[in-house]
């Protein structure tokens, strides 16, 4: 064609994006890899697929990618696709270096190998075909013009090609996204006059989902824009140079070795590495927040987490550590169809940096550092310790005991509790559903000593429905039974109580399974089944004691007691928002307001809050509502609830404002009763009692826990 002709054609531009190869990029599949797309997979032909991948080529050496080979990478490469993507993305295989091999002979048997490398379950061959096969090589050209035919009819065949956008997104397009700066806030583009407020959260998703800009409609970070996805990436990518790169930066440094082999980031290293640019380092909080929302950093003070870039082993040292502990619960277990190795980073991520502290990180035996590893980690929860910790499949979780205190049902069914939450909201952020089963391990076992393919998973379901079932993990050596209230009294302690005859009781239990165990493993089993038996048989006294109609009102009773203790958490949380200063300055600034404006008060709650000599009111005299109108309406720097100020917040909502919504909402619900309605289901209760004694930590930062935890002794006796 002339170069007049090009003047009536009509010009579409094709966007392509090179993937890196090293693992610690695999982290960024949760930005690059979308739906509106389609997929060029290289491969070596030469390789045997079950040779492993050397360790420079992916510099993969002591992460959970050591000893990978090409078919390991082959699968992992497809099976992220199918989970990011839809379940038909289109991928196109090219098979490289065709001139070292006799590719006729080798082109369809090699596509069959890549196919018989698949597993069944996920159904990953509906991405490949055998027309979008292609094998290259040097001074081999016939199949390159096929491979460029075959991305043109790909990428003019998807459902995207040629969809309308509208001209005021186009906008936005070409002039927005060519602003030097690199961040931008939604607040700004609302003030602009081009474009109209209810279409801007459409228009931001689309770019979003196409991978133009970052902007995730959560919290603070929905009025967050991030212009320049690749300045994003590059701002990590400096954080994990490889050693070369930080030589010519001259930073080799001690704090380099920490990161690459601990994922520690000192606070200034990290300011070190982005001097060189301003941009990074004026927007250094708002890339922080980014990071951690992805679970590529979890923030801290004076240093950061990286866990991508941790090549820590969880040792001999710390599993014995566990072993001393005086008793460990069942293996609670989250095994996925295909699990991204970095759900698991987040999840570690999520538990480091949630709302009110509960969830604490262990420092290693040394008491020198976090007790961190690049397949596990270490925490305490209200004096427990918990270990969470990765295979290829499965998350999994353990609670121990140290010293002679019993593991807390509360503490345990919470600990599930804001796992499961946690994970939910993870999995949530993928377009299409990323589902996960729930089970058990072994007993006898402790996380981390599981090899990946033998790791032993029991469904819940399946003890739902039966009593007992053989150990899958112990088939030949040390075969054993697992009985369900094992599991059961940890993890789910009141499922025994609904219906299930447990007549193959615990105490019936062989001699000989108790030959094959260790004296502190009998001991620990005897323990259990103590427990089991007198909560059982304590169970059945309660109820000779207690009629069921007494003991839906005794569910009431405990709890508005435990609303009573919620307004004192209100209250500590009111006063470190409000000084005496503060709160006097508001009253006499927005005293008409507070009479007769839109955020009045009624006339009782006046009275309090201006006393008739005229001094300064003190909160200790206010009640739920009064305390959160004020800081709802005159509170400094509130983030805004996660449902919206004056809705229920949902199971698994943390935000400190959140807490105060789920406070105002059990006052309201349970303030009002009559003694026709002071009546509590006990499925209800478990369920209200866990949302809002957690809240009380949460905001009163612990301090209430003594109160809590000595109401928590009335649930199960008549007072």
């Amino acid at each position: 064609m002339g170069e007049n002709d090009y003047d009536n054609v009509e010009i579409k531009t094709l966007s392509m994006a090179d993937f890196a190869g090293q693992c610690v990029y695999y982290a960024f599949h949760q930005v690059y890899l979308r739906r509106r797309a389609f997929y060029i997979l290289v491969t070596d032909m030469t390789k045997d697929l079950e040779m492993k991948v050397g360790s420079v080529q992916c510099q993969q050496d002591g992460t959970m990618f050591s000893d990978w080979t090409y078919k390991d990478y082959f699968v992992f490469w497809l099976r992220s696709l199918h989970v990011y993507c839809e379940n038909d993305t289109p991928v196109i295989i090219v098979a490289s270096h065709r001139d070292q091999t006799d590719a006729e002979a080798l082109k369809i048997p090699f596509f069959d190998k890549l196919l018989e490398s698949l597993p069944e379950q996920l159904d990953l061959k509906r991405h490949l075909n055998f027309k979008r096969y292609f094998s290259i090589g040097l001074g081999v050209e016939d199949d390159i013009e096929n491979l460029k035919t075959c991305i043109f009819d790909l990428a003019t065949n998807l459902p995207t090609w040629g969809e309308y956008i509208p001209a005021k997104w186009e906008a936005f397009e070409c002039s927005i996204l060519k602003r030097t700066d690199k961040i931008m806030h939604k607040s700004e583009l609302r003030s602009m006059e081009i474009f109209p407020s209810d279409v801007i959260d459409d228009m931001l998703r689309f770019y979003h989902e196409t991978g133009v800009i970052l902007n995730f409609n959560e919290g603070h970070l929905a009025d967050i824009i991030i212009l320049d996805v690749q300045w994003f990436v590059d701002a990590f990518k400096l954080i994990f140079s490889d050693e070369n790169h930080v030589k010519q930066m001259a930073l080799y440094t001690a704090e380099w070795r920490d990161l690459n082999s601990t994922g520690d980031l000192n606070d200034n290293y990290l300011q070190r590495i982005w001097n060189g640019n301003n941009s990074y380092i004026q927007n250094k909080d708002r890339l922080l927040d980014y990071m951690q929302r992805l679970g590529l950093i979890a923030k801290g003070s004076s240093s950061h987490y990286v866990p991508c870039m941790n090549k820590k082993n969880f040792d001999e040292h710390e599993r014995l550590t566990l072993r001393k502990c005086s008793y460990k619960s069942s293996i609670l277990m989250f095994r996925f169809d295909f699990l991204p190795y970095f759900i698991f980073c987040r999840l570690v991520v999520a538990c480091m940096c949630a709302e009110g502290g509960a969830w604490k990180t262990l420092l290693d035996e040394k008491n020198e550092r976090k007790a961190l590893y690049k397949n596990t980690a270490m925490f305490t929860y209200e004096e427990n310790i918990v270990v969470l910790s990765v295979t290829n499949e499965s998350i999994l979780t353990q609670v121990f005991v140290r010293g002679r205190k019993k593991i807390s049902k509360i503490a345990i069914q919470s600990i599930r509790h804001s796992l499961i939450n946690n994970l939910e909201k993870i999995t949530g952020t993928f377009h299409k559903s990323l589902t996960y089963e729930i089970g058990f391990g072994c007993k006898k076992k402790i996380v981390g000593e599981f090899s990946p393919e033998k790791i032993g998973f029991v469904p819940e379901s399946d003890l739902k429905k039966k009593s007992e079932i053989s150990c899958p993990f112990h088939q030949r050596s040390g075969f054993h039974t697992i009985y369900a209230q094992e599991l059961f009294v940890d993890w789910n302690p009141n499922h025994y109580r609904k219906g299930i005859n447990w007549t193959k009781s615990l105490l019936f239990w062989s001699r000989e399974n108790l030959e094959n165990e260790s004296t502190s493993e009998v001991s620990e089993l005897n323990e259990s089944r103590e427990e089991i038996d007198k909560e059982k048989h304590g169970s059945e006294i309660e109820n000779i004691q207690l009629s069921d109609e007494e003991w839906k009102k005794h569910y009431h009773s405990v709890f508005i007691k435990l609303t009573a203790i919620s307004r004192d958490a209100l209250q500590l949380y009111f006063d470190g928002k409000f000084s005496e200063s503060d709160l006097e300055n508001v009253l006499s600034t927005y005293k008409d307001e507070m009479r007769k404006g839109q955020y009045k008060f009624v006339e009782e709650q006046l009275l309090i809050l201006y006393p008739g000599d005229g001094s300064c009111p003190s909160s200790s005299k206010f009640d739920v509502t009064i305390m959160y109108k004020l800081l709802r309406n005159y509170g400094k720097d509130l983030p805004e609830p996660s449902q919206g100020w004056g809705k229920t917040p949902k199971i698994g909502d943390t935000k400190e404002t959140d807490d105060l919504e789920r406070i105002r909402y059990y006052r309201n619900k349970f303030s009002h009763a009559t003694p026709k309605t002071s009546f509590m289901e006990k499925d209800e209760f478990q369920m209200y009692w866990m949302d809002l004694s957690q809240a009380v930590l949460r905001i009163s930062n612990r301090e209430l826990k003594a109160d809590v935890d000595k109401l928590e002794k009335q649930i199960g006796a008549k007072k």
